[in-house]
């Protein structure tokens, strides 16, 4: 692998800590329902927008992870065909998807674009001339629910993300539920529906669950892109 230059090396991910301490502030104006403050709506809408500003904040991480590993492999490995085969398969289905709704005959100046970028991902010995779109790789990834996100580190070469991250089922059943919870209420409440709420005990335990599974992916993503790149990124 080619050495990586001291100020890619010097490249840390953005961890969500920061936005996720602005979800501890919104809880810390949550007020206790009581007679003394009667407004239940008031505590309702401070709860849904707690979980979809979490589950942002996750979307922010899972971004300048990507973000951050493709300059790394760019930089670090040899020739794009280094590059798990789930990956480049996935960094190529959108530009191929477009050429497919063409008319066979309006192909011609797309498919000339798309093989003369992809050519080093697909040929043995052409080194990458640029990093990958980090968006096609996240093109798959809507909300970050538990499927979704083992369907997205798959394509890095991680078979279950959860698996990898924990050792005791229970704590891994545990974070699995809470973010394909977070998850699903966020998505009801994106679409409107009102009848969807947590309460500040949920919230807490989702951000929870999101900063262990954060700080946990880091470790497991730095030590997946070293058997890729031969060098640890972070």
């Amino acid at each position: 692998a080619r050495a990586v230059p001291p100020v890619l090396t010097a490249i840390r991910l953005t961890r969500p800590d920061s936005g996720l301490s602005e979800v501890r502030a919104l809880l810390a104006a949550h007020p206790v329902p009581g007679p003394s403050f009667p407004r239940l709506d008031v505590i309702r809408a401070i709860s849904r927008s707690a979980v979809v500003l979490t589950v942002s904040h996750l979307e922010a991480y899972l971004h300048n992870l990507t973000e951050e590993a493709v300059l790394f492999l760019a930089e670090s490995c040899e020739s794009g065909i280094d590059v798990p085969l789930r990956l480049r398969l996935r960094h190529s289905a959108r530009p191929l998807e477009d050429a497919a709704k063409k008319a066979w005959e309006h192909r011609e100046t797309i498919l000339f674009q798309l093989f003369d970028a992809a050519r080093a991902l697909w040929t043995s010995g052409v080194s990458m001339a640029q990093p990958l779109d980090h968006e096609r790789l996240l093109s798959a990834l809507k909300t970050p629910r538990s499927k979704p996100l083992i369907r997205y580190f798959r394509d890095w070469g991680i078979d279950d993300i959860f698996t990898e991250i924990t050792r005791k089922p229970t704590t891994r059943k545990e974070m699995y539920l809470r973010i394909d919870e977070l998850g699903e209420k966020r998505n009801f409440i994106a679409h409107g529906d009102l009848n969807t709420q947590a309460t500040a005990s949920d919230v807490k335990r989702y951000v929870v669950a999101v900063a262990a599974f954060c700080q946990r992916v880091d470790r497991v993503m730095s030590r997946r892109l070293e058997r890729i790149g031969g060098s640890r990124p972070w």
